[in-house]
């Protein structure tokens, strides 16, 4: 679905239903990622091309951005107020198999702190994809 609003309506889903079910909030809040980061590739004056990963073995990342240099960055949403390493799973999946090509894996989370969590990795707030830019 391309709209998360009109998703809801039509299964029924109410806030009450989003605050009881943290799965289905989630999966919402990730499609939305999703369409916030179709836009704004579509306005950006780079020509960025938005992809998912999975491995054959179940290692994945959200959203990958890949700039006609073949430059990547690896996006992950998790609805969770706090990040920890296991987060970054995937997008450390992702560098081991393409290398130098990942210039930054981020994780979007609930919380609201930027952190960083090593070399090119780091968890900003979900809230980031609204900021204007300093």
């Amino acid at each position: 679905m391309s709209d998360t609003g009109i998703a809801c309506l039509l299964l029924g889903v109410d806030t009450g239903w989003l605050a009881a079910d943290p799965l289905l909030r989630g999966k919402m809040v990730e499609n939305c990622v999703g369409l916030e980061l179709l836009k704004q590739i579509e306005c950006s004056r780079q020509r960025l091309r938005l992809y998912h990963f999975r491995t054959d073995t179940g290692a994945e990342v959200d959203f990958l951005i890949e700039a006609v240099d073949g430059t990547l960055v690896g996006i992950e949403f998790k609805a969770s107020v706090t990040v920890t390493p296991k987060h970054f799973k995937g997008l450390r999946t992702l560098r081991s198999l393409v290398g130098n090509r990942v210039r930054r894996g981020i994780v979007l989370y609930w919380g609201e702190q930027t952190v960083p969590f090593g070399e090119g990795l780091g968890a900003q707030p979900v809230s980031a994809l609204w900021a204007s830019p300093d």
